[in-house]
Parts: structure tokens; C-alpha cells; sequence
């Protein structure tokens, strides 16, 4: 009984801190919210940048995928109990690893992406289709046809976020379900999805062009397991932007979760260069939600 109620001390306690650190970020983004923004130097931005190490927790090796894909089916499997679950439809997959894993407990398994970048034995397998997204956010699919679409890591770099979504309605039949988990959104520490290129957080707003192409010159811009010429595209939509889309579809969909997850540990960033945050609209929420777990229910 004493440890349960630590616990629920514990998370009463957490709930006043990050409710008094809203108020104090929004009071002082409010200060500055008719300014421009300032931007660092070069000389001040290397400097921070020093402070950080290497964030380097997203692998692409095959052990590492693997890894990946098994828990993200295994939670889908303790969430759905994928009961009455036939149709898989991944948007995004990328290496393809989980909708081979789906492929290989017996379910149907399509993938959907701007790209072909599965794995060559995902590849191979003759039962998992493939389907490019043409430009305009069609999915070649069926409409009616799948139990469950699922999406990580991806939907945060779709250029028309509605569309897409509404796409994924569309293929869906009444009663199956829409699983996206995605991140880091645009405004979040590490959103511009260039940590290794620059290892301190919210270089958006920290750097303007000139100085972060600076540090694409020194370190090169890594990502999806290989040196790149560009960084990945961002939408850049903001938290209010995804609750909006999903609250103007509620009358075909029914909101199982909206679930963001924030990150504080870097909030004396915004503290020591305050200015840089200022003129942008932003708020405690968008600066600290990193990622987004959102289920849907078609109706």
C-alpha cells in the first residue's frame, strides 16, 4: 500500500511540476510572441553543440530492425489481440520488417510508401504486396478492404497529412482500425530530424540557414542508415494542427487514443536562448510533445 501510494504521489507530483513549467515557458514565449526571432552564431552554436554527444539510439542494422519490428508487433498484438484481424496495411514502412513479421504469422501484408526501400528479402517474399503512393496521396488500394493500417515514424514527413489520412479511412472497412505512432514532431527538440548533424536540440529555431549549413558542411547529413544530400522533408505540422484533423473527422472515425509524449530535458534550452523561440506561435505543448500515438476506429 506505502509503494502505491509513492507511486500516485510520484505522478501527482510530476503533474504539478510540468503544470507550473507550462505556465512559466508560455509566460515568458507570450513576451516576445509580437518579436522576431534572434539566431545564434556560429561561434555560440558550436559551443552548444559540444555540450551534446552523438544521439545515436535509432539503429538501422538488420538486428536492430528486427528487434524493432518485433515489439511493435508484439504491442499491436497486446492492443488489438488482432482478433478478426486478416488485412495489414503498413503506409511508410520503410525496411518493411514488420509487414514481413505480419506476412509471417499468417496474416495478408501490404505495404505503401513513396518508395521501395524494403529489405531485399522483404522483397523476395512473394506474400506481401507493395503499392507506391502516386502524387496525389492515393493509395492504390481497394476502399473497404483492411483491418488494420498501421504507421510509425512517417507520418510526420507526408506532405498532406489530411489527405493521407483520409486515404487511410477510405481503405479501412467500418469497424477497423487506424494505428499511427510518429515522431519527432517539427517543434519538439529534435525535430528538424538533423541530430547528427547538429547534436544540440531545436536547431529550427536556434540556427538559420547559413550557420546550419555550416555544420552540414563539417558532419554531412546521416539518416535512414546512410549519408544524404538532404535532410529528410518535414511537414511541419504542429501539435494543434494533428488535433484539429482528427477532431474535423470525428464524424467518421471514432478516437480510441491521442496520446502525445512529451519531453522536458531540455527546457533550459529554451530558457538560455529564449529569443530564439520568440515570434513562432509556440507554446510549452508544442515545444515539448515529441511524438504522437494516435488510434482510430473507422465508423
Amino acid at each position: 500500500m506505502m509503494i502505491f501510494n509513492n507511486q500516485k504521489n510520484n505522478k501527482r507530483f510530476r503533474r504539478i511540476v510540468v503544470k507550473l513549467k507550462r505556465k512559466c515557458v508560455n509566460s515568458l514565449l507570450k513576451l516576445g510572441e509580437h518579436r522576431s526571432p534572434t539566431f545564434l552564431c556560429h561561434h555560440e552554436a558550436e559551443k552548444l553543440h559540444q555540450k551534446y554527444p552523438i544521439r545515436d539510439h535509432y539503429k538501422y542494422d538488420i538486428d536492430s530492425k528486427k528487434e524493432r519490428a518485433a515489439k511493435r508487433f508484439c504491442n499491436l498484438s497486446r492492443f488489438f489481440h488482432l482478433t478478426g484481424v486478416k488485412n495489414v496495411v503498413e503506409v511508410g514502412a520503410g525496411d518493411g520488417r514488420l509487414a514481413y513479421l505480419f506476412a509471417q504469422n499468417g496474416f495478408i501484408s501490404h505495404i505503401i510508401d513513396i518508395e521501395d526501400w524494403r529489405d531485399d528479402d522483404v522483397k523476395r517474399a512473394k506474400n506481401i504486396s507493395f503499392n507506391r503512393i502516386d502524387p496525389m496521396e492515393k493509395y492504390g488500394r481497394p476502399a473497404n478492404t483492411t483491418d488494420l493500417v498501421i504507421s510509425y515514424n512517417s507520418f510526420e514527413h507526408v506532405a498532406d497529412p489530411t489527405l493521407a489520412l483520409q486515404e487511410m479511412i477510405r481503405i479501412t472497412r467500418p469497424g477497423g482500425y487506424i494505428h499511427l505512432e510518429f515522431g519527432p514532431l517539427y517543434n519538439s527538440p529534435w525535430g528538424l530530424h538533423a541530430y547528427r548533424t547538429y547534436h544540440a536540440p531545436y536547431p529550427q529555431f536556434l540556427l538559420d540557414k547559413p550557420v546550419l549549413q555550416q555544420f552540414v558542411v563539417k558532419n554531412g547529413i546521416y539518416d535512414l542508415g546512410a549519408y544524404r544530400q538532404n535532410f529528410q522533408y518535414i511537414n511541419k505540422w504542429a501539435l494543434d494542427d494533428y488535433r484539429r484533423l482528427v477532431s474535423a473527422l470525428e464524424n467518421r472515425v471514432r478516437v480510441i487514443k491521442f496520446r502525445p509524449k512529451i519531453m522536458t530535458d531540455e527546457l533550459w534550452v529554451i530558457f538560455r536562448y529564449l529569443k530564439c523561440f520568440w515570434g513562432y506561435n509556440l507554446s510549452f505543448d508544442e515545444l515539448v510533445t515529441a511524438s504522437l500515438t494516435i488510434t482510430l476506429q473507422v465508423k
